[in-house]
């Protein structure tokens, strides 16, 4: 069951029925001992929830998608969700959990296999740019195929998501009050 917990014992025993030629039938039995390890796949997803355009000063708001794919349960799962520079907290709706802003700390707590949790934050933009990442921080049960605070973009445990600066398009015109002026006389520009 992918929910066990424990030990698993293996006992291999020699049996060799009429033959009594083995001078030593105590090494005829091996008993192996090994534990079974839980494992949990964590597989996170970080999203740009606003539809650009993007307003400087406004309200971003970024959404985290937590799944455990198994195969088993997986407890005490915390995720690190710290804003950058240039975004500055303004709520947070976890769907499982609670989310701490001053540590970027969204405490999971445990997950089932195939469960998914949500994170939504919002945040003001300065217009900076930004980029904006979370990572699976712990978990209980050892993740096959990923290292938490590993930084290594290629594994599951962690999405980013990256805003551009913010561009403004200026334009500038300039006219005079007369179409015609003549020396001496004053103009409005």
């Amino acid at each position: 069951s992918p929910e066990a917990e424990g030990t698993l014992t293996n006992t291999a025993t020699v049996r060799r029925p009429n033959d009594n030629t083995d001078p030593n039938l105590s090494n005829n039995i091996d008993t192996n001992v090994a534990p079974i390890i839980q494992v949990a796949d964590l597989e996170l997803t970080k999203s740009l929830v606003t539809a650009p355009p993007l307003t400087v000063g406004g309200v971003v708001e970024f959404s985290i998608a937590l799944r455990n794919r198994g195969p088993g349960r997986a407890d005490n799962v915390t995720v690190v969700d710290q804003l950058p520079a240039g975004l500055a907290f303004v709520g947070a709706a976890p769907s499982k959990g609670s989310y701490d802003p001053a540590s970027g700390l969204w405490t999971v707590g445990s997950m089932l296999r195939d469960e998914v949790a949500t994170l939504n934050v919002s945040a003001t933009w300065d217009g900076s740019q930004v980029t904006n990442t979370a990572q699976v921080a712990s978990s209980d049960q050892p993740d096959p195929d990923s290292t938490p605070n590993n930084n290594d973009p290629s594994e599951d445990d962690q999405s980013s998501v990256s805003l551009p600066p913010a561009i403004a398009d200026l334009e500038l015109t300039k006219r005079v009050s007369a179409a015609r002026v003549n020396v001496g006389q004053s103009a409005t520009f």
